[in-house]
């Protein structure tokens, strides 16, 4: 971790890319909230492998560059928001919209408790990917719905409305998802696309995103 992230000695990795709850690396999948129908997140809650496995390691990095930031990007929500009800597939069903919205401030919440500040969101891993365990599909209109409808007033009214929020988060091939994001919502910061199997966070100008 010195090697990586230590600003003298190490590379000084300025930013780290961390799972919203289950991906497709983890050894098990599982969300925040298993409680169907809990559209409160009352039952939301980090015990399990972040809070044993993951904190510990960011709270490690800390140590070592207190100036990191942290994009956190979720791969599926709870199966009992999607349509299908499954880990792989499916799509964020319109009704649960706030309630996944209010899942992403819990989220940022209960990780400020722990000292770990959000720097960045995505609100869907490899939107256009049905297959990986986890999944989600996510359109670039049903992703404008949920940022504009729900994510992006949430997060402002709860306070984070620093937080930026990253549209996209999938191959550089379809450049129309992420322009259309862009170009019609007032909360996304930027845009994220992979290259050769490595995440580079592009910085759009949505004058120009055409």
């Amino acid at each position: 971790m010195n090697d990586l992230y230590n600003p003298t000695t190490g590379l000084n990795a300025s930013v780290i890319r961390i799972s919203i709850a289950t991906s497709d690396l983890s050894s098990s999948s599982y969300s925040y909230n298993e409680t169907s129908g809990d559209t409160n997140m009352n039952n939301f809650s980090l015990n399990g492998p972040d809070l044993t496995y993951l904190i510990p390691i960011i709270k490690k990095i800390q140590l070592i560059n207190p100036n990191i930031k942290i994009l956190a990007t979720p791969w599926t929500a709870p199966r009992w928001m999607k349509t299908n009800g499954s880990w792989v597939g499916g799509s964020l069903q319109t009704q649960y919209y706030a309630a996944y919205a209010k899942y992403f401030v819990k989220y940022i919440q209960a990780m400020q408790a722990q000292g770990i500040s959000i720097w960045a969101i995505t609100p869907q891993n490899e939107p256009e990917n049905p297959n990986n365990e986890p999944s989600m599909l996510m359109n670039s209109t049903e992703q404008k719905n949920f940022i504009n409808q729900q994510l992006g007033p949430q997060l402002v009214i709860a306070g984070y409305g620093g937080v930026k929020i990253i549209a996209f988060d999938h191959n550089c091939d379809n450049t129309a998802y992420p322009i259309d994001v862009l170009n019609n919502s007032s909360y996304v910061d930027g845009a994220a696309v992979s290259l050769v199997f490595r995440k580079y966070l592009c910085n759009v100008n949505r004058k120009n995103a055409d």
